[in-house]
C-alpha cells in the first residue's frame, strides 16, 4: 500500500484508466453537493491556495483483465462521487469556454477513452456527458446528467480557473496492490472513531495553537 498527496493531474495522469466496479452504487450526489463543490472551486481560484478534497482509494486491477492499449488500470474503491463530479465539472467548464480540446488533454487517454470508466448504472449517461460537443443542456433525469446541466448553468468562467484548480486541489491517494484487502482498508477509513460534532468542527476551523487564549475566552 502506498499513500501520498496527489493533484488532479497525478490522479488522471494521462496513461491510467480508473474503473468504477459494477457492484458500486450509482452516482448519487445532488444539488446540495454540487453547489458546495462549485463554491469550493471558486474559493480555490480566488485564494490560489492548496485545497484538500479528501482521500481516494485505488487498487491495481486483476491481472486477469487485459487492457492491451492502456498501461495502467486502477479500480476505484473509494472516491467515486468526487472523481465523477470533478470530471463533469471540468467538462462543463471547458464546454462553456469552448475549450473541449483542453478537457481531452486532461481526461482522455490515447485510446480515445475517458480516463474514468463508469459502472453499469451510469455508464451510458456519463458517456453522453463527456462526449458532448457544445454547451447545450443534455436531456435526461439521472444524477449524472443533472450534475452536468447544473454546472453548465451555474459556472461563471470569471470565477473558476482551470489551471489554478488543477494546481491546488489535492487528494490523499491510497494505492493498493492487487493482493491487498481493499474492504478492510475501506471499512477502517470509514468506520473507526467517533464522528466530530458540528461544534467540534467549528472549533477546529476557527482556532489553532496561536490563539489558545481566544479559545479559552470563547
Amino acid at each position: 500500500m502506498d499513500a501520498g498527496k496527489s493533484t488532479i493531474s497525478g490522479v488522471f495522469n494521462g496513461s491510467r484508466l480508473l474503473e468504477i466496479p459494477f457492484y458500486q452504487r450509482a452516482y448519487v450526489w445532488g444539488e446540495e453537493q454540487w453547489e458546495r463543490f462549485l463554491g469550493d472551486m471558486e474559493f480555490v481560484t480566488a485564494s490560489k491556495r492548496p485545497y484538500f478534497l479528501g482521500s481516494i482509494i485505488l487498487k491495481q486491477a486483476s491481472s486477469g483483465n487485459t487492457w492491451s492499449e492502456v498501461s495502467e488500470v486502477r479500480t476505484v474503491i473509494d472516491g467515486q462521487q468526487r472523481l465523477t463530479t470533478m470530471v463533469i465539472f471540468f467538462k462543463a467548464l471547458c464546454a462553456k469556454n469552448g475549450t473541449n480540446n483542453l478537457f481531452e488533454r486532461d481526461f482522455v487517454l490515447e485510446t480515445g477513452e475517458v480516463a474514468l470508466r463508469h459502472g453499469k448504472y451510469d455508464r451510458q449517461d456519463f458517456e453522453s456527458v463527456v462526449s458532448a460537443t457544445d454547451c447545450e443542456p443534455i436531456e435526461g433525469t439521472s444524477a449524472i446528467i443533472r450534475a452536468y446541466n447544473y454546472f453548465l448553468k451555474n459556472i461563471d468562467p470569471e470565477k473558476v480557473d482551470r489551471n489554478t484548480i488543477k494546481s491546488n486541489v489535492q487528494f490523499v491517494c491510497i494505492d493498493l496492490t492487487e493482493g491487498e484487502d481493499e474492504q478492510q482498508i475501506f471499512d477502517t477509513i470509514n468506520s473507526l472513531g467517533v464522528r466530530l460534532t458540528t461544534a467540534e468542527l467549528l472549533k477546529n476551523y476557527f482556532f489553532n495553537r496561536e490563539n489558545e487564549q481566544a479559545f479559552k475566552e470563547c
